[in-house]
């Protein structure tokens, strides 16, 4: 009779056994269908990431072709000069203030040297 007992008791230790390990094997099995469905949405996060990398390398090569806030540089040429010289000053302006300084400078020394070749032909 004890030896029933001792064996029942292992039957029962075995069965429990059994079924944690059954437990284990169901949470691997829910855990590597995680990771596929994981590994799949990173698939497509990547897709959609290097597509609007695409996109945005598109838009950058088309701003880089109108040098003048998205109006071609020619139509601006041909329409008015003086405005694209306008415009190309102001954008300088808006990237480097201090490039704008030395610009503005500039302008302002063109009319005083046109004063000044022009007192020197009326001393002539």
């Amino acid at each position: 009779m004890v030896s029933g007992i001792k064996e029942r008791h292992q039957a029962a230790e075995l069965e429990w056994q059994a079924e944690r390990i059954g437990e284990a094997a169901e949470a691997i099995v829910s855990g590597a269908e995680q990771l596929e469905l994981t590994a799949a949405a990173v698939t497509r996060l990547d897709e959609q990431v290097e597509r609007k990398a695409q996109r945005l390398k598109q838009r950058r090569q088309l701003s880089e072709q109108t040098d003048v806030g998205g109006v071609a540089e020619s139509v601006l040429k041909d329409i008015d000069p003086e405005l694209l010289e306008r415009v190309r000053d102001r954008m300088a302006e808006d990237k480097a203030p201090e490039q704008s300084k030395q610009a503005q400078s500039k302008h302002q020394e063109r009319p005083k040297q046109r004063q000044k070749k022009r007192d020197q032909g009326m001393e002539l």
